[in-house]
Formats: C-alpha cells, sequence, structure tokens
C-alpha cells in the first residue's frame, strides 16, 4: 500500500499493489473527508519487484516506479493521468540492484521526483538517479556513510528549502534519528543527529509534513500499543 495524490486535486489518496495476485495498482481518491471507492487504475508489479511513489514528470499528479530487480534492475515507471496509470515504460537500465531500497523525492529541487537508493549493509552507499521528467540519469552515488545495516532510511524536505534530504533511523537500542541535507548535487556532512530517541526496536518510522509549515516532521508507529507519535520538525 502506499499514498500520494493520483489525480492532481491536492488531496492524498491511497494505492493498494496485488503483487500476489494480478499485480494491478488500486486506487481510492480522497475526498478531504472520506475515501471512495477502489478502482483498477492499471499498472502491474510482480512478487520481489521494489515500488515507490512521485511525480516524476512534474505534473502535479504521483506516478508509481517498479524496479524489477533480479538481473533486469529495470525502473519501469507508470504515469498518472488523473484517472488511471500509463503501460509501464523502462526509464533506466540499472537501478537499486540486488538488495538496495529505492525510494522517490526532488533531491535536486527541479520538481521532477528522482530515484535514491541505499545500499545500507556495510557499505552504506546512496545512490541517486535523476529524473529528467521522461528518464531517469545514471545513478550517481551522492552518499558513502549513510544508513548502515538494517537501519531505516526515509527522504523528505526536513528544513523547508524546497529540497528533499535523506533522514535514516538506527531503531535498536541507540534508536537515533540521523539527517544529511541535500545541497542539490549530493548530500552534505556524515549525518548530524537529529533525535537521540526515536523508534525504537521494531517501532515503524515515517516521515511527512503534519503540520503544513513545509517541514517534514517524524512519526512513529507503535503497533502493538496502537499508538502514533509526532516529533516536530523545528526551523
Amino acid at each position: 500500500m502506499g499514498v500520494g495524490d493520483f489525480n492532481g486535486d491536492g488531496k492524498d489518496d491511497i494505492v493498494t499493489f496485488r503483487i500476489n495476485g494480478p499485480g494491478d495498482f488500486l486506487v481510492a481518491l480522497s475526498s478531504g473527508s472520506a475515501f471512495g471507492n477502489t478502482f483498477g487504475w492499471g499498472g502491474h508489479v510482480l512478487p520481489g519487484e521494489a515500488i515507490t511513489i512521485g511525480d516524476f514528470n512534474y505534473d502535479r499528479k504521483d506516478d508509481v516506479a517498479v524496479f524489477t530487480k533480479g538481473t533486469t534492475n529495470d525502473a519501469l515507471v507508470f504515469l498518472s493521468s488523473g484517472a488511471g496509470f500509463s503501460a509501464g515504460v523502462v526509464w533506466s537500465g540499472f537501478i537499486a540492484p540486488g538488495s538496495e531500497l529505492p525510494l522517490a523525492g526532488d533531491v535536486d529541487g527541479d520538481g521532477y521526483a528522482d530515484i535514491v537508493s541505499f545500499s545500507r549493509g556495510s557499505t552504506a552507499d546512496v545512490w541517486v538517479s535523476i529524473s529528467t521528467g521522461s528518464s531517469f540519469n545514471t545513478r550517481v552515488k551522492w552518499h558513502d556513510t549513510f544508513c548502515y545495516g538494517s537501519e531505516i532510511p526515509r527522504v523528505a524536505d526536513v528544513n523547508g528549502d524546497g529540497v528533499d534530504d535523506i533522514v535514516t533511523f538506527t531503531r535498536g537500542t541507540t534508536s537515533n534519528v540521523f539527517v544529511a541535507m541535500s545541497t542539490q548535487t549530493g548530500f552534505s556532512g556524515n549525518g548530524a543527529l537529529w533525535h537521540d530517541y526515536f523508534g525504537v526496536g521494531s517501532e515503524l518510522p515515517f516521515v511527512g509534513d503534519v503540520g503544513s509549515d513545509g517541514f517534514a516532521d517524524i512519526l512513529l508507529f507503535k503497533q502493538i500499543t496502537a499508538e502514533v507519535l509526532v516529533s516536530r520538525a523545528v526551523p
């Protein structure tokens, strides 16, 4: 499941990916007070493939990128028309190989969502593939010491400058949150500590501008107690 504004009305909708069935995408549009009926919007994803959501062609409607993994490592983009997704088109022939985790965000500030791929593990490399609006450029390493092991990365604009940055949650016993700012050509420094106790153990961290102030905040879902905790970004 994912969240995005798929019809361009300024309200986030929800999408479900039927990976172990037909492989299509089901969308329920938001009215601002409820979600409507779920409709098939097309698309196709197979077991083992990775998915991310972003506005890759800058038409104010969120699209879906599917990463084939395996031997091809293609990135296929399904563009939203506002009422359905186009057939998947290969935008790059080599993105997010192996176990790398691909996420989307506008890291160079041109309005197009780019692909940020985290190798994690012992290498902790961060690769960026810039969107041209119709394809992804050859990937370039933007950081080589960020998001180790099984840390959870996110991409969001945490300082309100209109450019997305990278965030990692160490979880476990340290539960630290580190941020590396985008310079539009790379991510700066070795990661600054922005929080020292958030996302303990297996708790699920996310990012989002819950205060509508332009700064992405961090959210925590505690599945056992069913709590949702928020830590607001401070300008």
